[in-house]
């Protein structure tokens, strides 16, 4: 249905754009398509808007799945499957390669968050997908540059979209827990 709307609005904006460019000069048609498109848009905005929130929706629960996959291997003992899959869905879904997360600064990582503006419960499966690649940590600095990265994503849950859950800060506890201990060692 929400294909359809675009398609339709689409179809709307390019016979629009013929019958004005017909009608007019070069010059003055792009002045008068702009109104139309953004007109013929408007008009089926609240469909584009459902479709996309469908869409992240759905996106949503295939990397809630991906997630609840990754930790049953684990606990199965398939630690070198899980995070093969855990590297795979970081790269597919959020373009993020291991590397990146491994050597690259938290400054750098913190910007490109922000470029990609990730919803809250997109950022939450993120922080639960850095923090399963690395877990069980250990104490290596690639561990530590995804812990830090896992700890930022966590903090802007918390400040800047005021959610908190118990298990976001079970994850907490357990990140500052193991920077404590590496520390005074």
């Amino acid at each position: 249905m929400a294909g359809a709307v675009l398609a339709e609005a689409v179809a709307t904006v390019v016979v629009s754009a013929a019958v004005v460019a017909s009608e007019v000069s070069a010059a003055e048609a792009s002045e008068v398509v702009v109104p139309v498109v953004i007109g013929s848009l408007k008009i089926k905005q609240n469909s584009w808007i459902m479709y996309r929130k469908d869409f992240i929706d759905a996106e949503i629960q295939k990397l809630a799945q991906v997630l609840a996959r990754i930790i049953g291997l684990k606990n199965e003992g398939n630690v070198d499957e899980a995070m093969e899959i855990a590297n795979q869905t970081l790269r597919d879904n959020f373009g993020l390669e291991r590397s990146f997360l491994e050597q690259e600064a938290t400054e750098d990582f913190r910007t490109w968050v922000d470029e990609k503006n990730l919803s809250a419960e997109q950022l939450n499966l993120l922080a639960q997908l850095l923090f399963e690649s690395v877990y069980p940590f250990t104490e290596t600095e690639e561990t530590m540059q995804v812990l830090h990265k896992t700890a930022l994503i966590l903090n802007l849950l918390e400040e800047q979209y005021h959610q908190q859950s118990l298990e976001n800060l079970h994850r907490r506890e357990m990140i500052d827990k193991f920077f404590s201990n590496r520390q005074y060692e």
